[in-house]
């Protein structure tokens, strides 16, 4: 009889010291593997830009190559290997490639961006333009450029942001009755083209 109550009362505090004690969990946060800012790129011959690695530990280091440096070079590569400066010199297609290496110099991670490179465009024009728009409007101004196959994208931009705004992709928003001017602009050939037009306001 005594030796089962306290095999109960032992019971019993296993019990509540099971209950009332609650391991701390260790939680592993599983290291991010290393990728690039982008995978593909359409570019236009002259253009530069900047491909980035991210989640680069201090042990590692980015190895950059080209397939054809006449299309795509790599003028420089930031001291910690983490961004690499790519010029455009031609027109065609090529693939950067990226070895991360350890300390060891041993390859634990290969990646690649795909990059297409167009001529750059000479010409354009608008395919119709708007003399009158109401407040309130929202109207896809088209471009077209030449050579067709440029991926050359126009600058657009509106004389008065208070009248009408325009954004990157040639949407026309009407904000206020007025006159604007709406214009388009090939940054390498230094052509601009343009149009007047006219915000009403409902009333009218």
């Amino acid at each position: 009889m005594k030796c089962s109550r306290i095999i109960s009362a032992f019971l019993i505090l296993v019990l509540c010291f099971s209950t009332c004690w609650i391991p701390s969990k260790q939680v592993s946060a599983r290291r991010r593997a290393p990728k690039l800012n982008v995978t593909k790129l359409k570019l236009v011959k002259t253009d530069d830009y900047k491909i980035r690695v991210y989640n680069l530990s201090k042990k590692e280091k980015a190895y950059f190559s080209t397939s054809n440096s006449d299309v795509v070079a790599i003028t420089k590569v930031a001291k910690n290997t983490k961004k690499a400066y790519i010029s455009a010199n031609g027109v065609g297609s090529a693939t950067i490639k990226v070895k991360i290496k350890n300390r060891r110099k041993v390859t634990i991670k290969r990646l690649k961006v795909r990059v297409n490179v167009t001529p750059t465009a000479i010409s354009l024009k608008f395919a119709e333009t708007p003399d009158t728009l109401n407040v309130g409007d929202v109207y896809k101004l088209v471009t077209i450029v030449k050579p067709s196959i440029s991926d050359e994208v126009p600058l657009y931009g509106s004389s008065d942001s208070d009248i009408a705004t325009i954004n990157s992709k040639g949407v026309i928003t009407c904000l206020n009755a007025g006159e604007v001017t709406i214009m388009a602009t090939l940054l390498h050939a230094k052509k601009i083209i343009r149009f007047n037009l006219e915000v009403r306001s409902q009333e009218d």
